[in-house]
């Protein structure tokens, strides 16, 4: 019994050594993150562009800044490696930006133990949305990029999505279900499948000449149009603590702009040669251009609020806070 105890009290002194020593060096990592900005801040002033946050602003926002840091080199590293500097290749940055944001999320359950505002029924839109998609993208190559970052890295950016999302469904719906704010998350969701999968019956591409695969990929087109809906409503509702959240918003607008860009550029090219009108090109520009109309809103008191620093509010709503 004595050597069971011996042994239970050193195990537990190991872990605490480790969590000691893993906090040490996120806070040693955060500090050299700050110190970078700072510097990289200095040199921009040498320019005359003035971004004027103070040293007390960096180190409140050390870990987030790290995150989009860790980001940013991971992404030259990938796109060295995999782009052939195509256009197309945009498509796949918008899926590592969406990566980037649920990371965001998955972070701040893990950090604080809470799923408060987290929309539940935003995460299973987004579930079916990958889903669709990775249905079409995993069997017929129409809608991939035409660089090397479209032969696997696409795919495995979306099954990296796919997992993050699944991760935060079981956190919102089990682990911590208790800090899930179902009051708040009221936003109707189940037409929107329904209405997703009608309009891809409809009016759907064929760059995969497969009437199936043409309409997952147009399902999870629609899907995606409709997702942030729910977050959105939610974030309307009740005031929110903490910034991951609306960090989450903003790289999920910047996902959502870099891929609509590469469609509102070929778009054209969508026109079937039966069709006097090009029908499936306006269908893709038209729920590109709702993804964006749809956080746009909150994207203005977004950058209003990073520019003067003061609150603001959606929809008269109490002050959101950044």
């Amino acid at each position: 019994a004595q050597v069971t105890i011996f042994v239970f009290a050193a195990r537990s002194a190991a872990l605490r050594s480790r969590s000691t020593l893993r906090k040490a060096m996120a806070s040693a990592m955060a500090d050299k993150s700050v110190a970078l900005t700072l510097g990289a801040q200095d040199l921009l002033s040498m320019f005359g562009v003035e971004l004027g946050y103070s040293e007390k602003q960096l180190e409140q926002n050390a870990f987030q800044i790290l995150l989009y840091q860790s980001f940013a080199v991971v992404v030259i590293v990938l796109w060295s490696l995999f782009s052939d500097w195509q256009f197309s290749s945009v498509i796949t940055l918008s899926s590592a930006v969406q990566v980037l944001a649920y990371m965001m999320l998955w972070i701040q359950i893990r950090k604080t133990s809470s799923v408060a505002g987290i929309s539940k029924n935003m995460l299973l839109l987004q579930v079916f949305s990958v889903v669709a998609r990775l249905s079409s993208t995993c069997f017929y190559n129409g809608y991939l990029p035409t660089d090397r970052s479209g032969q696997h890295l696409y795919q495995a950016l979306d099954l990296l999505c796919l997992g993050l999302v699944m991760s935060l469904l079981w956190a919102v719906s089990f682990a911590h279900k208790h800090t899930y704010d179902a009051q708040s998350d009221s936003c109707h969701m189940w037409w929107m499948p329904l209405a997703a999968a009608a309009i891809a019956f409809l009016v759907h591409p064929s760059l995969n000449n497969s009437t199936i695969g043409d309409m997952y990929w147009t399902t999870a087109l629609w899907l995606e149009s409709f997702s942030m809906v729910p977050q959105i409503w939610m974030m309307s509702r009740k005031r929110l603590h903490g910034s991951l959240s609306h960090h989450f918003v903003a790289a999920t607008f910047v996902a959502r702009v870099l891929v609509a860009a590469f469609w509102f550029h070929v778009y054209p090219e969508l026109k079937l040669r039966t069709q006097s009108w090009n029908y499936p090109g306006y269908g893709v520009v038209a729920a590109y251009g709702l993804q964006m109309l749809v956080v746009s809103d909150f994207m203005y008191f977004y950058l209003c609020k990073a520019s003067n620093g003061s609150a603001y509010t959606m929809g008269g709503s109490e002050p959101i806070v950044l």
